[in-house]
């Protein structure tokens, strides 16, 4: 999977770039007069980047590989489109369309199945979004979303390249509005998901929840009727409304890697509750 382009862009989007990008347009733009950027909430995040980094080395390629050996092993070579049935920058924007449209419904998907929320709860229950929470999430959780976007792309024959590509430009825009910026893309928020439409779907209120699926369109939740239609609230309640869950903002610096290992082991603790949906936002 490896490309000169994801590796650019990732740099671009995912490193010391895109985070003085994010930084300058949050004091450009704040959502708030009073923010900042230090918090326990951000502090926390920058360990599950570390954590990400290390699945990027390890589990992840892997399970790409078996992805790979499980399409070979079930329908071998055939590929819904055969190399060069159609030109390649057609491919690669239909396989960038429907690997978006993937990830919507894989999102919409972890929403809606109590066992699937239990594990992206951790993802939501952040309650300071900041330029790290887009690694913030269980591993159960990614390897999930890998296999319902990945396969019927390996199947379509859209290529590692575009499987790359749409990989780099998604991690840097997930980065971006998951910033603290106060910012609805003036007209390309009818096409782009923004920092304004994203942080209404990471809201508490009951009017605001399991809205805004999309991953980088946002013309998914326009066609298929999850768009939040106020384009300008920012709502300063964020996070998941399970009291229980173990939430970093407040404590002492010291306390995080046991939160943070506390997380990990509650979607687990959670499923052995039966019964109890709590955890839930919907």
């Amino acid at each position: 999977m490896a490309d000169p382009n994801q590796n650019f862009v990732g740099i671009v989007g995912g490193g010391p770039v895109g985070m003085m990008l994010a930084l300058l347009l949050e004091r450009v733009f704040p959502v708030t007069s009073s923010q900042r950027d230090l918090t326990r909430g951000f502090y926390q995040d920058v360990a599950w980047y570390g954590v990400d980094f290390l699945r990027e080395l390890s589990w992840i390629p892997l399970q790409f590989a078996l992805l790979l050996a499980l399409k070979r092993y079930l329908i071998g070579n055939f590929e819904l489109i055969p190399d060069g049935v159609v030109p390649a920058p057609i491919l690669w924007i239909v396989g960038i369309l429907i690997g978006d449209c993937l990830a919507y419904w894989s999102h919409r998907l972890r929403h809606h199945y109590d066992f699937l929320w239990n594990f992206h709860a951790i993802h939501h229950s952040q309650q300071d979004l900041n330029f790290f929470t887009q690694d913030r999430f269980h591993e159960v959780d990614i390897a999930i979303d890998q296999v319902i976007r990945t396969f019927p792309l390996l199947v379509l024959n859209a290529g590692w390249t575009v499987i790359g590509i749409y990989t780099a430009i998604s991690l840097a825009h997930f980065r971006l509005y998951h910033s603290k910026i106060r910012s609805n893309y003036v007209w390309l928020r009818y096409v782009l998901v923004t920092p304004q439409s994203h942080r209404v779907h990471h809201a508490r209120d009951s009017r605001q929840l399991n809205r805004n699926f999309g991953g980088v369109f946002s013309i998914w939740d326009e066609m298929f009727g999850t768009q939040y239609p106020d384009y300008d609230e920012y709502p300063e309640q964020l996070g998941i409304r399970d009291e229980n869950f173990p939430i970093e903002q407040g404590a002492p610096l010291r306390d995080l890697p046991r939160i943070f290992a506390a997380q990990m082991i509650y979607p687990f603790w959670k499923m052995g509750r039966s019964g109890d949906r709590s955890i839930r936002t919907d």
